[in-house]
């Protein structure tokens, strides 16, 4: 009997890491090759937040930008929004705190999507 136990036990902890990056509430990453999203996670005040930084040397004109939550396995849109940011310079950062409705979504299975819409189907 505890020999079985322990076997459960074991293979539990082997299923399941304790530390993980996939699916953090706290999302870095590209968007394009001048593009890059820093910090976002959802507050429990409510808030989307994070910032969009532009790594390369020269203005990035007029930018717009499609933001969606979405489960990790890409299957459901959970929240979506469309953002026109503006010019944003060189090593400029525009900081982002949109209103986003807490749900039953937990966060830890949250992944944070970035799009630049084609300039015909852009909606605001």
């Amino acid at each position: 009997m505890k020999t079985s136990i322990v076997l459960c036990l074991l293979a539990i902890v082997l299923l399941f890491p304790v530390s993980g990056h996939a699916g953090s509430p706290f999302g870095d990453g590209e968007i394009d090759q001048d593009l890059r999203f820093e910090g976002f996670e959802i507050k429990q005040e409510g808030f989307l937040t994070g910032f969009i930084v532009n790594t390369s040397k020269k203005v990035r004109p007029a930018v717009k930008l499609d933001v969606w939550t979405t489960n990790l396995q890409e299957t459901r849109v959970f929240w979506r929004k469309s953002l026109s940011l503006g010019d944003i310079a060189p090593g400029g950062r525009i900081g982002i705190r949109e209103p986003y409705q807490i749900d039953d979504q937990n966060a830890s299975r949250i992944k944070f999507m970035f799009r630049l819409p084609s300039k015909d189907n852009f909606r605001n």
